[in-house]
């Protein structure tokens, strides 16, 4: 296969090095034909080729052949290699992804992200190409690059879930323990920074509503009635039947001077809930 112009390797003329006996974990020199001390032979292993490594981590993802060089490590008796290569190739990826998740908004972010892929390829091929080749040599055979990629695929599946798994797990927390202190704030009257968490919140992408409701509400009790209208007003958009913010919404008007709008939702509130404004203002006789 040929990669990266027309210079091609012969991955069979590189220079040799020793290898691991799968059967008796004795050393094997390249000039040797057979272990010393058992007589085995690389004759049954088959072994990913190396130079599809670029290749495939390009067009298909770093992880194939990440998985293709742990496999190869494990099958020329280096389990721990393997472990190791698996470990740290599947940490790499999962920082592949979140540089995906910076990039997408930077002009050729997309080709920005080939360059890593292809760095990813090259390091390990020239990791892999000689003790492949020495393995060669004492009788290794071809592993199928299909069977590998196919592999590989379902390999870089399950890291890519697990890594988005744990990113919505620790996302999840930080919402969580994020809204929980915006309360906690709201009740001790410390509005002012419960008001900045929920608008931090109110920023993240699907938001749902209720933080604006929040936001108005920390508004309204610093007395700001610009701020708190507006987070109500946007909150109505997608709960125009809420009582409560109609209610909120005809206060901070009135403290606004904006009586015609104010009663609108002063009338609103009551025809959807006669009893909304004994739950937030005391009536007078």
């Amino acid at each position: 296969m040929a990669y990266f112009g027309d210079r091609k390797r012969d991955f069979q003329s590189q220079r040799m090095q020793d290898v691991t006996c799968l059967k008796c974990g004795a050393t094997i020199a390249p000039e040797d034909s057979e272990c010393s001390v058992c007589g085995n032979t690389f004759e049954s292993v088959k072994l990913y080729e190396p130079q599809h490594f670029i290749p495939l981590s390009i067009f298909l993802s770093p992880m194939v052949p990440i998985f293709m060089t742990a496999s190869n490590w494990g099958r020329l008796g280096d389990p721990v290699r393997r472990r190791r290569w698996l470990l740290l190739g599947s940490l790499c990826f999962v920082g592949l992804l979140l540089l995906y998740g910076l990039l997408p908004d930077v002009p050729g972010g997309n080709l920005l992200a080939m360059i890593p892929h292809a760095m990813i390829g090259w390091g390990l091929r020239e990791r892999q190409r000689i003790p492949v080749a020495a393995a060669r040599s004492l009788g290794a055979g071809h592993a199928s690059t299909f069977s590998g990629a196919v592999r590989g695929l379902g390999v870089t599946i399950l890291v890519s879930g697990l890594a988005v798994g744990l990113f919505m797990a620790g996302y999840v927390g930080w919402w969580n323990w994020q809204e929980q202190r915006g309360l906690a704030l709201m009740e001790e009257g410390r509005y002012a920074e419960s008001v900045e968490i929920w608008e931090r919140l109110a920023r993240e992408p699907d938001a749902e509503g209720y933080l604006h409701f929040n936001v108005g509400l920390c508004y309204l009790h610093l007395e700001q009635w610009p701020e708190s209208a507006g987070a109500f007003r946007y909150y109505l958009r997608g709960a125009s039947k809420d009582s409560d913010a109609h209610a909120l919404l005809w206060f901070v008007l009135d403290r606004q001077g904006k009586e015609e709008e104010a009663e609108e939702h002063y009338e609103t509130a009551l025809q959807l809930d006669p009893e909304v404004m004994g739950r937030w203002f005391e009536q007078s006789e």
